[in-house]
């Protein structure tokens, strides 16, 4: 869990990412440390459960899931300077995804 103080900046950028249904925590979070440096961990630091007709459970069938990862990624590529380190596990991560839930590019 994350508590922040309120302010008008954070809230424009919870309004920002509501229109996100999957992602919108990664952009809320990208907007808040734009002025600092930011690391991408692929490795599951929480546990949570997805119960049968969730969100996240249809998401991942229509592939709505997909889209706003690729959204979420072409928005890093355009604003940040990303190795190619960086890039190639963002590459990864969008092939592991489609191929978990049959999507085709």
């Amino acid at each position: 869990a994350v508590v922040f103080r309120n302010s008008p900046k954070l809230t424009k950028y919870l309004v920002e990412a509501s229109r996100f249904s999957q992602v919108g925590d990664w952009y809320f979070y990208t907007k808040v440390l734009e002025n600092g440096k930011i690391c991408y961990n692929r490795k599951s630091l929480n546990k949570f459960r997805i119960h049968k007709g969730s969100a996240t459970k249809e998401a991942n069938k229509s592939g709505e899931h997909y889209k706003e990862v690729v959204e979420m990624h072409e928005y890093f590529r355009k604003k940040y300077k990303l190795s190619e380190r960086v890039l190639r596990a963002i590459d990864e991560e969008e092939s592991r995804i489609r191929a978990k839930h049959d999507i085709i590019k």
